[in-house]
């Protein structure tokens, strides 16, 4: 590890050669969002359309 610690450490290893830099993506893709929960008033049925 070098002095400088964090992003800049990282930086710095991957222009040197010694280190890889990887990005990764969190935002997820999905064509239709999934329908995992949903949320009704009291004492009425939730209606997700299709």
């Amino acid at each position: 590890m070098n002095r400088f610690g964090g992003c800049t450490a990282a930086w710095l290893e991957a222009d040197a050669g010694t280190g890889d830099l990887i990005f990764l993506d969190e935002s997820g893709f999905a064509l239709t969002m999934p329908a995992d929960y949903t949320w009704s008033r009291n004492g009425q049925w939730p209606v997700v359309p299709r």
